[in-house]
């Protein structure tokens, strides 16, 4: 029951939602954590399969869902990581867990409407296609109020300091997907690297 109450709270009542969490760091166990990320799991392959084709930037046929399921769950981690750490040097008050619980929970908006919206297209004509990407683009700027009035909450900041740490924390999670692409170019060709090296010794053994 305090599970639907307090994301119920998160879309109408977010910044005493987030003061609950801050108060009740202990209370929310891990369990509501992975239900939420399913929840956001589930439905991102639900709206593949569900958004009417004229509109689908992805179609299900094309779709890798592992792929899919990762390029959503994993900004939402990046931005953990990286406005912790930012939030640990700017003197922030929150722990990783409260910063963890509090972002899950800003995705509310998300678990809420995505699904809807997706059904949705299938209702709209071709000259209404505007209106589909404009109530995915609200949603997404709900979760960002969310995310950014989380912040302000769980770090007990001002909001000019909020907006401060929130920039950064972009800069950061842009920083950290950049090293990791970086990362994957160059095992990627240290391998074909040690592949060619192998293919040609088997080549000079074989002759």
């Amino acid at each position: 029951m305090e599970f639907f109450r307090l994301s119920v709270a998160t879309l109408f009542h977010p910044i005493e939602s987030f003061r609950l969490i801050k108060l009740n760091r202990d209370k929310y166990s891990k369990s509501t954590i992975s239900i939420l990320l399913l929840l956001i799991v589930v439905i991102r392959v639900l709206c593949i399969y569900v958004t009417h084709y004229p509109v689908a930037i992805l179609e299900a046929r094309d779709a890798n869902i592992g792929a899919e399921i990762v390029k959503m769950i994993g900004p939402i981690f990046t931005w953990i990581i990286a406005c912790y750490a930012v939030t640990s040097i700017m003197e922030g008050e929150a722990l990783l867990r409260e910063i963890l619980m509090a972002s899950v929970f800003s995705m509310m908006p998300y678990i809420i409407l995505a699904f809807p919206i997706a059904l949705l297209s299938h209702l709209l004509c071709a000259y209404e296609i505007g209106f589909f990407y404009s109530l995915q683009s609200l949603m997404w700027v709900w979760i960002a109020i969310l995310v950014f009035i989380n912040v302000k909450v769980i770090n007990d900041y001002s909001f000019g300091r909020t907006l401060g740490v929130c920039i950064i924390s972009i800069f950061a999670v842009i920083l950290i997907w950049g090293l990791l692409l970086l990362l994957y170019s160059m095992t990627n060709q240290l391998w074909n690297f040690l592949e060619g090296i192998i293919r040609e010794v088997r080549f000079q053994i074989g002759n």
